[in-house]
């Protein structure tokens, strides 16, 4: 192609040249012929667009621009004339500008001038990050596998205001649910009766190719979006804190190749993953993903080892550019231990291992889900069925008020997911722009959970559920523009859900079980319409939005979520099984945002305020009997508030330097304390909520003579003093001194990795080290005893280091 801003001037614009999801490549390649421009770019930048679906023609500079904004993509020119495509859409792309080059394009594009524009779906449409009034954080796939990141804990490790999620160990270990244990700017589920392994409500809505609690969301993934603050008009059901959408690559019509890399690091630990993409035909292609993971524990080799073996199939169909079929279907299993360490506290903040029993566990997990697609012009049609099942056989070996330890043996044989979701949606420029449309969700249960003291044998209690949920919704959201600048944003959802649990639950009354106690057992059935509750919930959206700039935007908006309610059994404050009834949560947040580049955008700040409120926080996790050797508990509601803010920072101060800065503060906090809650819990405050963290990182590039680059990347995440405590203290045990026992102090984690790659692209090296400085702190506190006080806790992951090797064919 040749190169020179005469040839592109004297380009004949009257050359058309289609372009659909099969055939722009070939377009703009023909297109850059014909206008004697060079278009730079790399074969895996074409899928970005390919998978935003675009179509139109191209037949000069305004045309190229057009197609381009549709999905966030650039044509970033230099004075040469030269253009090079600065991708959005694909999480490996970082192209720039060029000045001058190879035209044969051997020569790789040095790395982008400016900051890339981050292409997302937050809010059910294709749109520009920074042009999205929510806060949102995107995390890109290339960069987490480079980082040894892979299970939701750690992908989520620097998005500010957020706390929490599985590991890796525990992804199908007692859970049933992705969503468990996120907080997002210090909202988090309710704690529900101790000992239950029912399908629960989770206050954060995980998604996974667009599938409510999917599946596969660690491996073969291109990038993943973190909505904070209540999501309740799109998604409804559990996204009262926010949500967690994962994006997995999607099969390209127009594309064989092969994505694979197989890492090996200390604890044994090795992952191998590869998926490979088919086209057949011009509207037809397979992708198909598999990955393998192990590792021994940190302490116990055993009893901390772990595995999942997991595959994935997509199939598209595209006949035409109106009509799209994506079908998926997903495997998993998993094989955990726990146990085989406990942690002691013998002062406040020194930890002493001790041997404790390994109980084990396996998970299966299947999924079949579609994604069908039908644009008719004035409305584009989506619907996305989703069928997910679940089973489970664990002994999870936990912590005890003796020396000695719990197992809780979990059987899940059944636990079936059904979702639907039907979306109709109007074109996306006009000044009225709207999508309405329906959700459904449903599933069944059948779980057997056990309580057993390995150093008696004795058995706490045994329950066993068979639960039935269903979740209906309706939903419409629209957005007006007054003018060019201005825009309103208004949603309404209407939620109805049905819970039957119906349970057998016996405890054993006869105090500490030891073996010379005989079990003296107390029963209750919870059937019919003693088990059964029904919930209405509306939830709305009102936003305002400004342009002050092409690159800076205000908004400010109100919004609600909702956490339906539910009923369980568990022992009660007479020692007895009692019913313990949750009503629904609702929160309501105040926000404002503002997005912001500066400096031929090389400076991005985003920055945002919230204040909620928050209805009443529900937990059945406060000991009532005073002592915690005697597990009875009661529900207690409390309402709470939260304000805060976050800082995202991002500068590019040259092509081949990068710095990340940010900033998180959260005070989440009770009000209007019942009476029984203040008698039996101590705090003021939500435990586990941190309220400063900062995340800072710095990234520099190194261009080599052979046309590869080198990358070093660093980063350190500050987490202030904060209390991590699994249960309320009781003013008793705070009296006792317990208060320092779960008070954790300010914290620092850094990591580094180091990355070379070839100047096609196609192969890297990655060598990464997490937790540099091996800080091992105290995590998940647990006072078991009084007099003398008994204290467990689970440490911080020690160091971990790795290899990884990556080829893209």
């Amino acid at each position: 192609m040749a190169i020179g801003a005469p040839a592109w001037a004297q380009s004949n614009s009257s050359h058309h040249y289609n372009v659909s999801a099969g055939s722009l490549q070939s377009a703009i390649d023909s297109y850059a012929k014909q206008s004697g421009r060079q278009i730079i770019y790399r074969t895996d930048q074409i899928s970005g667009l390919r998978s935003a679906g675009v179509s139109g023609s191209l037949s000069d500079d305004a045309a190229l621009d057009a197609l381009l904004s549709k999905t966030g993509f650039v044509a970033r020119r230099g004075p040469s004339g030269a253009i090079a495509l600065v991708s959005a859409g694909n999480a490996q792309s970082r192209v720039a500008a060029v000045e001058a080059g190879d035209a044969s394009g051997n020569q790789a594009p040095p790395a982008q001038e400016g900051l890339q524009e981050i292409v997302v779906t937050a809010e059910r449409r294709v749109s520009n990050v920074q042009k999205t009034a929510v806060s949102v954080s995107v995390r890109e796939g290339a960069a987490l596998r480079q980082q040894g990141r892979y299970s939701l804990q750690d992908i989520l490790q620097d998005v500010p205001g957020v706390v929490g999620g599985l590991t890796l160990d525990t992804v199908g270990g007692k859970s049933d649910n992705a969503g468990s244990g996120i907080t997002i700017r210090g909202l988090s589920a309710s704690v529900l009766a101790t000992g239950t392994n029912v399908s629960s409500v989770p206050a954060t809505a995980v998604y996974v190719d667009n599938v409510y609690e999917g599946l596969g969301g660690s491996y073969d993934i291109g990038r993943v979006e973190v909505l904070r603050g209540p999501q309740g008009t799109l998604y409804g059901r559990s996204a009262t804190a926010g949500v967690v959408a994962i994006h997995t690559a999607n099969p390209e019509l127009d594309h064989l190749g092969f994505d694979g890399s197989m890492e090996h690091g200390n604890y044994d630990l090795q992952r191998y993953t590869g998926a490979v993409n088919v086209p057949v035909g011009d509207d037809l292609a397979i992708r198909v993903a598999a990955n393998r993971y192990s590792r021994d524990g940190y302490v116990s080799r055993e009893g901390g080892a772990m595995a999942t073996t997991a595959a994935r199939a997509k199939l598209l169909y595209k006949p035409s550019d109106a009509f799209s079929v994506l079908l998926g279907a997903q495997f998993e299993a998993n094989t955990s231990h726990t146990g085989g360490t406990q942690y002691i506290l013998t002062s406040p903040n020194r930890m002493e291992a001790t041997s404790a029993e390994i109980g084990s566990g396996k998970t299966k997990l299947r999924q079949y889900w579609g994604e069908f697609n039908l644009d008719l012009g004035s409305v584009n049609l989506t619907w996305l069925p989703a069928w997910r099942t679940f089973q489970q056989d664990a002994a999870l070996i936990t912590p005890s008020p003796s020396t000695g330890s719990l197992s809780q043996a979990d059987y899940t044989p059944k636990d079936h997911f059904l979702t639907q979701e039907l979306r109709l949606s109007s074109p996306q420029d006009g000044k009225l722009t709207w999508q309405a449309g329906g959700f459904y969700y449903e599933n069944w249960l059948t779980a057997f959970t056990s309580l057993t003291f390995l150093d008696s044998g004795a058995v706490s209690f045994t329950r066993s559920n068979d639960r039935h949920t269903k979740n209906a919704g309706v939903f419409g959201e629209a957005t007006y523009r007054f003018t060019d600048d201005w825009r309103f944003t208004g949603g309404l959802r209407y939620d109805y859900t049905y819970v039957r649990n119906e349970q057998l639950y016996n405890k054993n009354t006869n105090g500490f079980p030891f073996p010379e106690n005989p079990p003296i057992w107390s029963s209750l059935e919870l059937t019919g319409e003693q088990a059964t509750r029904r919930f209405n919930n509306i939830t709305y959206k009102a936003r305002i939005e400004h342009d002050v700039t092409q690159d800076n935007l205000l908004y400010a908006m109100v919004s609600t979520g909702f956490l339906p309610g539910d009923v369980q059994v568990a022992t009660g404050a007479s020692g007895n099984p009692e019913v313990m009834p949750f009503n629904a949560e609702t929160v309501t947040s105040f926000e404002v945002g503002s997005k912001n580049r500066f400096f031929d955008r090389r400076l991005q700040v985003n920055v945002d305020a919230y204040y909620y409120r928050f209805s009443g926080y529900q937990t059945n996790g406060v000991t009532v009997s005073g002592n915690p050797q005697v597990l009875s508990f009661i529900t207690l509601s409390v309402p709470a508030r939260m304000y805060g803010g976050e800082l995202e920072l991002l500068y590019k101060p040259t092509s081949n330097d990068e710095f990340q800065l940010d900033y998180a503060y959260v005070n989440a906090y009770f009000v209007d304390r019942p009476e029984l809650f203040a008698r039996y819990a101590a705090a003021t405050k939500f435990d586990n909520v941190v309220p400063h963290t900062i995340n800072a990182a710095y990234t520099h590039t190194f261009d080599l003579k052979d046309g590869s680059r080198l990358a070093l990347h660093g980063d350190a995440r500050f987490l202030s003093a904060h209390s991590n405590s699994g249960q309320f203290l009781t003013p008793d045990l705070v009296a006792q001194g317990a208060g320092q026992y779960v008070r954790v102090g300010d914290e620092i984690i850094a990591d580094f990795n180091a990355t070379w790659t070839t100047s096609d692209n196609r192969f890297s090296i990655t060598g990464y080290v997490r937790n540099l400085t091996n800080n091992r702190y105290k995590t998940n506190v647990l006072v078991q005893t009084m007099e003398p006080l008994n204290v467990k806790a689970t440490p911080y992951d020690p160091r971990t280091y790795g290899l990884v090797v990556a080829v893209t064919l």
